[in-house]
């Protein structure tokens, strides 16, 4: 698929996916195509007009997450984003923040050890997308959350 989502995952397969937050027309039509339910949005400064005027046309649900500010990060906004994707009847669910590498990395962290995967899983699968910048405040902020 040619300009695909930005940084686009698959977390599990036909029901959770990870992404930057889609603003083209082309990836527009990829949230058409994988059929999204629910945007889990955990974008700093939330979703953009574009994008809540594309969901109200498509009328698929975009539920907002206010992480807060980088380095202070609420664990229970990201918890709660997780818990989100996590619940069936949101999925298919797309996880996105703006570049689809830090914020959604770190919800798709929480999603994983909320399925008991390994902090190691984890974090790797955070790494896989956030490099070549990953944050080191973002892998605290996974370690620490690690099965609290």
């Amino acid at each position: 698929m040619l300009l695909n989502l930005p940084c686009f995952g698959v977390v599990q397969p036909g029901r959770i996916y990870r992404a930057g937050s889609p603003r083209a027309p082309r990836h527009f039509d990829h949230v058409r195509e994988l059929g999204i339910r629910t945007l889990v949005c955990v974008r700093g400064g939330g979703a953009t007009r574009e994008l809540r005027d594309f969901a109200a046309q498509l009328r698929t649900e975009l539920i907002e997450f206010d992480l807060g500010p980088d380095r202070a990060y609420d664990v229970v906004a990201a918890r709660d984003a997780a818990r989100t994707a996590l619940e069936a009847r949101h999925q298919p669910a797309l996880v996105f923040c703006d570049g689809g590498r830090h914020r959604a990395g770190m919800v798709v962290a929480m999603i994983l050890m909320q399925q008991g995967f390994s902090l190691h899983a984890a974090l790797a699968e955070y790494y896989s997308y956030a490099e070549p910048w990953p944050f080191a405040d973002n892998v605290l902020f996974i370690a620490s959350s690690f099965r609290k």
